[in-house]
């Protein structure tokens, strides 16, 4: 027989679930500017996905003179085999943000974890995985990339999984550092207090806490993957041939600037524009509230 808790005890634990109810509540909604730049980022995502239904060319077809200038046939010129610049500029997108979002998704949810379980089970588990990360961190991100291109071989599949793996330690300190910060909050405590196991805390009450941070830094490491790959495709470690890519287009163009200024100019723009969108994505999140970096108004 179930006996009837007394009034005090009730009183407990609805101020226990008002604690835990009211920590889920304090995230803000998207400025405008954010979603200005979320709506540019899937504007150019839908663009390059469908390229292959619209593009009047093929990435790899030779559908006119080599090294012409912008036209209206071929807006942004043509490379030294005569292949559309323009066509290949947005397949080269598309890998692009192809490497930043697997990176974002992938990265984050095994570095969070990570970061989760040693902040918040603290001992031997946080010093053994800080030590693995510090590890990682004390190499240059290239460096390892290029260890890892070298020991699996350059494919497509190669630079997403490289910076995957460099930006797991990043994703794994910023967790870490939040959930120490939110261990020892009161909605915490009030669910310990509850009987909820660590892994329930864990998934229900620091994850959507600590998202906010991990929203700012999936942009960060989505900036910091698109340039990896396009400096692999530059040093001829990231995808093969005929696969268009912007770090690669840029490392054929300088061959032939004074010959064709588009060849270079454009991928470029396209790498600088990823990369901009990004870290302007990051900067509005930590201006809205999230991250560690928040500015105060």
């Amino acid at each position: 027989m179930t006996m009837p808790l007394a009034p005090e005890c009730r009183n407990t634990v609805s101020t226990v679930k008002d604690l835990i109810a009211r920590s889920r509540e304090r995230h803000r909604p998207a400025s405008s500017s954010q979603r200005a730049i979320i709506g540019a980022l899937v504007v150019l995502a839908l663009v390059s996905v469908t390229a292959s239904l619209w593009a009047p060319y093929a990435a790899s077809s030779q559908s006119g003179q080599s090294l012409a200038g912008p036209s209206w046939a071929h807006p942004f010129g043509t490379d030294e085999l005569g292949e559309d610049i323009f066509v290949r500029f947005i397949y080269g997108i598309r890998l692009s943000l192809l490497v930043a979002a697997s990176t974002a998704v992938v990265a984050g949810a095994i570095g969070s974890a990570i970061g989760m379980a040693a902040g918040y089970v603290g001992g031997v588990l946080d010093s053994a995985m800080m030590r693995a990360v510090d590890f990682m961190l004390a190499f240059p991100t290239l460096v390892i990339a290029m260890t890892i291109v070298a020991i699996v071989g350059p494919s497509t599949a190669t630079p997403v999984l490289a910076t995957i793996v460099v930006s797991v330690p990043l994703f794994a300190r910023v967790a870490r550092a939040s959930t120490l910060v939110e261990r020892q909050k009161e909605y915490v405590l009030a669910a310990r207090a509850l009987g909820a196991s660590s892994g329930r805390i864990m998934a229900r009450q620091i994850l959507p806490a600590i998202m906010p941070v991990l929203r700012v830094q999936a942009a960060i490491a989505g900036a910091l993957a698109v340039q990896l790959e396009a400096s692999l495709s530059f040093l001829g470690m990231g995808v093969r041939p005929p696969t268009p890519s912007l770090g690669a287009m840029l490392n054929t163009a300088r061959q032939y600037l004074s010959q064709s200024w588009s060849y270079g100019v454009f991928p470029g723009l396209g790498l600088f524009g990823i990369i901009m969108l990004l870290i302007m994505l990051a900067n509005s999140m930590a201006d809205n509230g999230d991250g560690p970096v928040a500015r105060k108004r």
